[in-house]
């Protein structure tokens, strides 16, 4: 009996969904009143991307909205994060079934090649295949984002309703670059920076780093959990030449803490990573970077600006990982200020491929292909 009542409920819930959406925003597929110069950006995260984002909407020449409202274009970004369950997925599904019926167009915007902690991996797999497949466009940071639709997601070969939309670098977003007060010519500093998160490989660093001479390691951000925080500070323990802390960073702070490094440590996993916003902010505030070879990386036509790497396991990623920082001190040992050389060299290459002015064409070039 009760099998049967859940396959009635399975049957029923979509259609059931779909009318407590239209209910609370007062739109019904036959009249919903749609503008076709409003962009609505709907973020599962509330960062300063999303900012960055609506100014280059704007300056693309529409409108921006953080909710569908009456916004013809809908661009969806970490729409597979947070899905938990079937209920939730078939929630998500069936939103996008109501847009398309009201004559909008979804655009899937692809960030990672997963969820990074998706609690229930097989069915954000799922969420993201359904997505490239069913959305009106795609849109992608990087050109190696392409191999990741075809490989990950079943997307094929045909690539006509795909767009690249770069991702727009942080110049003055948490205020001017400061100048470096402290830095050692004789001291390699390298800055681990961001949210702490296991995917971000912070243990990959502490252990590529044992033992090596004239060097510190700073990891600043707000970690996972608790728990996790205690998991750095333990494998911290003993390190002089690493400094923690392990908190919110608030934005006026972000210039100075970089300004105080030679370089950002960016050990990211590559089997979820796919592009890396914390590479642009890295670039943004004039430094250069070590770190896996990724999408964001890839694009970066010179590539003396970064120090890329590959690895083909989790063991072997803290080799490969010490393998670049023992070459970046055998080029620079004699002087490590020469690194903010390279820094600044990136700095010029995401002020023009990364501006504003580049992503609000990229977006209005997209528009335009969707119609």
């Amino acid at each position: 009996m009760m099998s049967r009542i859940k396959k009635i409920v399975k049957l029923v819930l979509p259609y059931w969904i779909i009318r407590r959406y239209e209910k609370r925003h007062e739109l019904k597929p036959e009249n919903a009143p749609l503008n076709d110069k409003k962009i609505a950006v709907i973020s599962a995260y509330d960062v300063k991307y999303v900012d960055l984002l609506q100014e280059a909407v704007e300056r693309a020449g529409y409108k921006f909205s953080n909710r569908a409202s009456d916004a013809k274009y809908v661009w969806l970004h970490w729409y597979e994060n947070g899905v938990a369950d079937y209920d939730k997925f078939l929630y998500k599904i069936s939103v996008i079934g109501l847009w398309r019926r009201q004559g909008r167009k979804v655009i899937f915007h692809i960030h990672n090649k997963k969820p990074h902690e998706s609690k229930v991996p097989s069915v954000s797999h799922a969420l993201m295949t359904v997505l490239a497949d069913s959305s009106d466009h795609v849109s992608i940071m990087s050109t190696a984002t392409k191999d990741a639709l075809k490989d990950i997601w079943y997307y094929g070969n045909d690539f006509s309703q795909v767009s690249k939309v770069p991702h727009p670098n942080y110049i003055g977003a948490y205020g001017s670059i400061s100048k470096p007060v402290s830095l050692n010519k004789k001291t390699l500093k390298i800055l681990f920076f961001g949210l702490v998160r296991p995917y971000k490989g912070v243990e990959h660093l502490l252990d590529a780093t044992k033992g090596l001479e004239n060097l510190e390691i700073s990891i600043v951000g707000k970690p996972l959990n608790p728990e996790y925080a205690r998991e750095i500070r333990a494998l911290c323990a003993g390190r002089k030449d690493v400094t923690l802390r392990l908190e919110h960073i608030k934005d006026k702070e972000v210039p100075k803490i970089f300004a105080e490094h030679h370089i950002v440590a960016l050990p990211y996993n590559i089997d979820s990573s796919l592009n890396s916003g914390a590479a642009i902010l890295a670039l943004s505030y004039a430094r250069t970077v070590v770190g896996t070879n990724n999408g964001t990386l890839s694009d970066i036509k010179n590539s003396s600006l970064y120090f890329g790497y590959d690895y083909s396991s989790e063991s072997d990623h803290a080799i490969q990982l010490r393998k670049v920082i023992k070459t970046i001190q055998a080029k620079y040992r004699n002087d490590y200020n020469k690194l903010l050389d390279v820094g600044d060299k990136a700095l010029r290459h995401v002020e023009k491929e990364n501006s504003i002015e580049a992503i609000a064409g990229s977006i209005k070039d997209m528009i335009r292909r969707i119609g």
